[in-house]
């Protein structure tokens, strides 16, 4: 699948943009957990899951960040396109427990960037992930879908039966921290709040 010219010219700005959008976020979110002003967490790794059209390489610059602020990130790579949830989320589910099992923690912070944010949901809620989460935050993320994606990522169709299923009863599930994060730089649907309950 092509990417095509029409976005190239700005991608990086809007990676940069995402990065630091997600680094202060991510940071707010685990501070109330801090067992002290200036400590980076309670020791949980971070999990850095791309977009549907990203890589792993799209966080090069904040696993940097968050290394040198104290945090264990690490990335899943979601193949290209990322654009099945459910297989998806089969990957985040392999790749906690590779951590899990590797740093000895009980539980990973989740940060999914569009697509990333809606298979890492659903890793939570589908594939019982929650016992292993400590936090979830997405940026960027349809979280009740896009119908100007639905011919292109059939998965973010709110009609679609991957979203009703995920977002059926408590889209929220547990007593983790949730943040879902819009801009209105993306799409009228995120920046009204339509789509995203979760915030």
């Amino acid at each position: 699948m092509s990417t095509g010219g029409c976005c190239n010219a700005w991608r990086p700005q809007a990676l940069a943009v995402r990065v630091v959008l997600a680094t202060f976020i991510l940071l707010a979110a685990t501070a109330v957990a801090s067992p002290a002003p200036g400590r980076a967490d309670t020791g949980y790794p971070v999990l850095l899951v791309h977009g549907g059209v990203g890589s792993p390489a799209d966080f090069d610059q904040m696993v940097g960040w968050l290394s040198s602020d104290g945090y264990r990130p690490y990335t899943v790579d979601l193949g290209f396109p990322g654009i099945d949830t459910a297989a998806n989320a089969e990957k985040i589910r392999v790749r906690v427990d590779q951590i899990r099992a590797e740093t000895g923690a009980s539980k990973v912070h989740l940060v999914g960037h569009s697509m990333g944010g809606l298979s890492a949901r659903y890793y939570l809620k589908i594939l019982d992930g929650l016992p292993f989460v400590a936090s979830y935050t997405a940026f960027g993320t349809p979280q009740h879908g896009d119908r100007n994606g639905c011919f292109l990522v059939p998965d973010q169709c709110p009609d679609g039966p991957i979203l009703q299923r995920l977002n059926r009863g408590d889209d929220t599930p547990g007593q983790i921290h949730y943040t879902s994060i819009a801009s209105k730089q993306a799409h009228a649907e995120e920046a009204n709040g339509k789509w995203h309950p979760l915030d």
